[in-house]
């Protein structure tokens, strides 16, 4: 993933940043106003005024794999492919010491 830089995203985190909103009225539980979530901190006052500053940033990330994540998953990739061939020969011996061949179907094939 990699940070894409836009104005337009930057200028709306400028303008939300420490936002105060208030809500008025006698909503209960929720805190009125109908925002909620993550980053908001409500805090009651006198009357029934509830005020919340939002705290958070609007980004955008690309999807595409950036060039050092397509180097990290082509090592990744090549480590899990010496652990399968590591997995498989310590099989083969185990079924060799058992003495079990690949004709009888591996282990428990064939053995009565």
């Amino acid at each position: 993933m990699k940070f894409l830089e836009d104005d337009k995203l930057a200028q709306l985190t400028a303008e939300l940043t420490d936002a105060v909103l208030l809500s008025g009225g006698g909503n209960s539980g929720s805190g009125g106003g109908g925002f909620g979530g993550g980053g908001d901190h409500p805090t009651s006052h006198g009357g029934g005024t509830t005020t919340r500053v939002i705290n958070g940033r609007i980004e955008a990330y690309t999807m595409k794999r950036v060039s050092s994540d397509k180097k990290y998953a082509h090592r990744l990739g090549e480590k899990y492919m010496q652990e399968i061939s590591v997995v498989e020969e310590e099989m083969a011996r185990f079924q060799r010491s058992l003495g079990l061949d690949s004709e009888q179907g591996g282990v428990g094939g064939g053995v009565e």
